[in-house]
């Protein structure tokens, strides 16, 4: 015997600017006739209501279309429940994922779907499989999470959007599965799996119960019958001049086309479209990087994490088959790139032995220079002085979003690299320092004691940050009252 879930949600994003459409309102009020969650962005930070439906569908479409267009001007979700009549208000959705410095939001989820039979609470308690997914994997990982990205909610959000996530994601589902995001700031986001909801200007539903997007015929083109234009009058015309006569326009007799004539060589098929990446232009930032990524992102939209310099993927055409070559300098040319491209290749997955001499040369260098402390310095502030200055390696690499990409790297083509560009490579060491310095320094300890060169204060206690609980954070739930009148944006 199969298991068949006792609740159901569907999931709303709403942009700023729109509201939900009407019949899809109706259809979400008349099959969830339980409860709402409501989780809205203001400019102080997200608000989060939670009601139960306890009137009739008139008066709670009534109540529902007030919200709406009282929180129109701002970014939302709506999580609409179907539940059985005794159920716990905590189970209401939006979840809070992660709260801020202030105790506020950072992140709000609304998740529907399909869940892992694991997921299922078989205890007397019967909690929803939403809330279980939310309390037992969900909730624990991304607060993991942004302790190891100490603490940064761009690096959160850009994670969360991630294939690795998804694929994290898809692996607690069973057919299909959506998960909304409404962070602090920045764009709303899904990830999905066999999503079979709608999407529209106006935003996205995970369920739309037979809704679906209006179609807008195109519209039939009006010939008008142009008119000779009237001149009108002027104050310094005592009467209206009469139009000027319109000047013919000569055309000349077309040529008879050409016959095309067949190349030699193989011409290229028809174009195709292709996905490729771009990264913006090195010396961009601030305003003009904001309006790059504005002019060329397909989506016209700018990402959360501009700062950090992400490549955009924008559609080129390229040909489907190759234009064929003749047997010529060209061909001899291409011969030779290709012989180049394999050397390089060979040098970037040979791994060199550092030995001998090479290790020899290496301690004696330390010990000249380290030896007697001269080039040691132990103050991290001095270190942030110094690093003020220099260019940043991420930044100088084209194609790299953070110092995080070094990870995909291979051993090998970091031996090759710092080769050919020790310089540039002793930039990226410096700045791996730097971020290793800031997450030590995030679990409350000075660089000094982490690395044993000093120790604390005597009777200081070191302290480490306050974590948040492996359980979703909560939220105070709204008096459970009739809907009519119960939302301060009604």
């Amino acid at each position: 015997m199969s298991f068949k879930p006792s609740n159901s949600a569907s999931i709303v994003q709403i942009k700023p600017g729109f509201t939900m459409p009407e019949t899809l309102r109706h259809k979400l009020v008349t099959e969830n006739r339980s409860a709402l969650g409501i989780a809205v962005r203001e400019h102080k930070g997200i608000s989060i209501e939670r009601h139960k439906f306890e009137d009739d569908i008139p008066t709670t479409l009534k109540f529902l279309a007030e919200i709406d267009n009282g929180t129109k001007n701002f970014s939302r979700m709506f999580c609409f429940h179907s539940f059985p009549p005794e159920f716990d208000e905590d189970e209401i959705m939006p979840f809070v994922l992660v709260k801020d410095s202030k105790g506020g939001p950072l992140v709000c989820v609304g998740i529907e779907g399909d869940f892992d039979p694991k997921y299922i609470d078989t205890s007397a308690d019967g909690f929803s499989e939403s809330y279980k997914l939310i309390d037992t994997w969900l909730g624990p990982k991304v607060q993991s999470m942004y302790k190891i990205l100490g603490n940064n909610p761009a690096k959160l959000f850009e994670y969360l959007r991630t294939p690795q996530f998804s694929n994290d994601f898809a692996d607690q589902l069973g057919h299909r599965g959506c998960l909304y995001f409404l962070p602090n700031v920045g764009e709303m986001f899904v990830q999905e799996k066999n999503n079979i909801g709608v999407v529209g200007d106006w935003g996205g539903a995970s369920l739309a119960y037979g809704y679906t997007e209006p179609v807008t015929e195109a519209a039939t083109p009006v010939v008008q019958e142009v008119v000779a234009p009237k001149v009108s009058k002027s104050k310094w015309v005592t009467e209206d001049t009469p139009a000027a006569e319109p000047t013919p326009v000569v055309v000349p007799p077309l040529e008879a086309p050409k016959p095309a004539t067949e190349p030699v060589e193989q011409v290229a098929a028809d174009l195709q479209p292709e996905y490729t990446e771009l990264a913006p232009p090195m010396g961009l930032h601030g305003k003009p990087l904001k309006a790059w990524y504005r002019k060329n992102d397909p989506t016209g939209e700018l990402p959360v994490d501009w700062k950090n310099r992400p490549s955009i993927k924008i559609m080129v055409k390229k040909p489907v088959k190759a234009v064929a070559q003749p047997e010529t300098a060209i061909s001899n040319a291409i011969t030779v790139a290709q012989k180049q491209k394999d050397e390089k290749v060979a040098a970037i997955t040979s791994m060199p032995i550092v030995s001998g001499d090479k290790l020899k040369a290496a301690n004696e260098f330390v010990k000249r220079y380290l030896g007697d402390g001269s080039a040691i310095i132990k103050d991290p502030t001095e270190h942030r002085k110094m690093e003020a200055k220099l260019a940043v390696f991420h930044e100088l690499i084209a194609g790299m979003k953070s110092i995080d990409d070094i990870q995909q790297w291979t051993t090998a083509f970091i031996f090759a690299f710092a080769q050919q560009h020790p310089e540039t490579m002793a930039l990226a060491v410096i700045e791996l320092r730097s971020a290793l310095r800031d997450l030590q320094m995030n679990g409350g300890k000075t660089l000094g004691e982490l690395t044993g060169t000093e120790a604390p204060a005597p009777g200081t206690t070191v302290t480490p940050p306050a974590t948040e609980p492996s359980t979703p954070s909560k939220v105070e739930p709204a008096p459970q009252q009739a809907v009519r009148g119960a939302s301060r944006w009604a």
